[in-house]
C-alpha cells in the first residue's frame, strides 16, 4: 500500500493509494501525491513538497511507524507553496485516509483536512473538512458546500474521495458512494494565482487526529 494522496483530476491531490496485486497507480492528471513515508514530499514528480509546521510523524492504519502525520487540532498543519500545477479548471478529485480525534461541531470546531483558497467567505478554491459529524466538501465559485449522508466515526480510519467533474459532485466513504449531486457546469473557478495548499487545516480550523 502506498500513502496519502490528494488527487485533483485534471488537477489531482491524493493521499495514499493502494498498489497491491493488479492495482494500477494513478498517474494521468496527478499533480500532487503525499505518501508521508518519513516526510511530506510530493511523489508525483511535480515538486509540490509540503513544509511541516508542528505535525509529527506517527503510525499509519497498519501500525507502521513514521508513515502518517499526527495533528494536534490547535496549530499543526502542512503547507505546500502555491504553483501553477495546482490551479483548477473544472475537474477535481481529493482523496485520502484520515482518523479524527473528535468530530467537528459548528461553529466552535470544524476541523479541516485540506484547503486551498484565499480565506473564509472568499471566492475561489476548495476544501474538505468535518462539519457536524459529516464530511464537508466545498468548491467554488463562490464556495458551495456538499455533505456526506453518513456520519464520520471518531477514532476510526476513514478513506474518503470527493470529486467534481464539471456537473456532478460525488462523495465516497470507504470505497462506497455516499452522495451524488448534480450541480451543473461552471462551479469551479480557474485558478491563476499561486495560493498555497494546506493539509491539516481549513482557514483557521485545524485537524485533530491523523492523516495518512
Amino acid at each position: 500500500f502506498r500513502k496519502f494522496f490528494v488527487r485533483l483530476v485534471a488537477l489531482v491531490v491524493v493521499f495514499g493509494w493502494s498498489s497491491g496485486a493488479g492495482a494500477v497507480p494513478i498517474t494521468n492528471g496527478l499533480v500532487a501525491a503525499f505518501e508521508f513515508n518519513g516526510n511530506a514530499n510530493d511523489v508525483s514528480g511535480n515538486g509540490n513538497d509540503g513544509v511541516v509546521n508542528g505535525a509529527t510523524l506517527t503510525t499509519d492504519r497498519f501500525g507502521n511507524p513514521n508513515s502518517a502525520y499526527s495533528f494536534d487540532g490547535n496549530d499543526d498543519f502542512i503547507e505546500v507553496s502555491g504553483s501553477a500545477s495546482l490551479n483548477i479548471s473544472n475537474q477535481i478529485t481529493i482523496s485520502g485516509w484520515v482518523q479524527s480525534a473528535a468530530l467537528g461541531e459548528f461553529p466552535s470546531d470544524v476541523p479541516g483536512i485540506i484547503d486551498r483558497g484565499p480565506g473564509l467567505g472568499s471566492h475561489g478554491g476548495y476544501y474538505v473538512r468535518l462539519f457536524n459529524n459529516k464530511l464537508d466538501f466545498a468548491v467554488s465559485q463562490p464556495y458551495t458546500e456538499f455533505f456526506s449522508v453518513a456520519d464520520v466515526v471518531p477514532d476510526q480510519w476513514l478513506f474518503f474521495a470527493a470529486t467534481y467533474d464539471n456537473d456532478t459532485v460525488r462523495i465516497y466513504l470507504d470505497g462506497l458512494l455516499d452522495t451524488s449531486i448534480a450541480v451543473g457546469a461552471g462551479n469551479l473557478d480557474a485558478w491563476t494565482d499561486l495560493a498555497p495548499l494546506s493539509i491539516g487545516r481549513e482557514h483557521v480550523h485545524y485537524w485533530g487526529g491523523k492523516i495518512d
